[in-house]
C-alpha cells in the first residue's frame, strides 16, 4: 500500500570471512499509481422516474485493475433526477491518484393523461373538454374534433364546425382529441373522448 512516510528496511544476515558488516537502515517509499483511469457506464441512458438515478453499472479501471468504490475512488454526480446529461466525477484515492469522468443521459418519460366531455342538446350552450394529467399538467392542451373514433375525419362546416377540426354544433356523435404538450421531463401525450349532441325535440301544434 501507499506509504508516503516510507517503510523502514534494515538489512541483516550477511556473512563473509574477510569482512565485517555494518548494517544501515533505509527507507522504501511507495507512491500512488498515477496512470489514467477509465470509466465505463452501462447502460448510458435511463428514463426519468422522478427520483435520483445512478448508473446500473459504473466500472473504473486503472491499467488492468478494476477499482473498488470507497477504497480506491469516490464518485460524485451532477444533478441526476431530471432529464439531461449527468456527469459522474471520479476522484481516485488510496493507492491511486487522479481524476476521471463519464456521462450518461436521463430521457423523457411517457406522459399520462385523460379527457372527458359531456354532451348537450342542439341549441344549448356547448360543453368544453375536461382534461386531466398528473404528468404534463393541463395548462397547455389543444383540442381537435373528429367524426370517427380513430380520429382521422375532422369535423367540417357540415357538422356545424366553424373550421375543419373545430367544435361541432349540429346533432351527432363526435370525438375530441386532446394533445398535452411535452414538459421538461415528459413526452407529449394525447387522449380522446366521445360525446353526443342530441337532437332538439320539436313540438308541433
Amino acid at each position: 500500500n501507499v506509504n508516503l512516510n516510507g517503510y523502514t528496511l534494515t538489512p541483516a544476515g550477511g556473512e563473509a570471512d574477510n569482512y565485517e558488516f555494518t548494517y544501515v537502515s533505509g527507507k522504501l517509499y511507495i507512491t500512488p499509481n498515477t496512470s489514467n483511469a477509465y470509466v465505463t457506464i452501462s447502460p448510458e441512458s435511463y428514463v426519468y422516474t422522478g427520483d435520483p438515478i445512478e448508473p446500473t453499472s459504473l466500472v473504473v479501471r486503472v491499467d488492468d485493475a478494476v477499482l473498488v468504490e470507497g477504497r480506491d475512488y469516490d464518485v460524485e454526480y451532477t444533478e441526476h433526477t431530471n432529464v439531461g446529461t449527468v456527469t459522474a466525477s471520479i476522484t481516485l484515492k488510496g493507492n491511486y491518484e487522479g481524476t476521471a469522468s463519464a456521462t450518461y443521459e436521463i430521457t423523457k418519460a411517457d406522459g399520462e393523461a385523460s379527457v372527458t366531455m359531456a354532451g348537450w342538446t342542439y341549441g344549448q350552450t356547448a360543453k368544453n373538454p375536461v382534461p386531466t394529467s398528473s404528468t404534463n399538467g393541463t395548462s397547455n392542451v389543444t383540442y381537435v374534433y373528429y367524426t370517427d373514433s380513430a380520429c382521422t375525419q375532422l369535423t367540417a362546416t357540415t357538422d356545424g364546425a366553424s373550421s375543419a377540426g373545430s367544435k361541432p354544433s349540429y346533432a351527432g356523435s363526435y370525438f375530441v382529441k386532446a394533445t398535452f404538450a411535452a414538459t421538461s421531463n415528459y413526452k407529449q401525450v394525447t387522449a380522446k373522448a366521445s360525446f353526443t349532441i342530441a337532437q332538439k325535440a320539436l313540438t308541433i301544434s
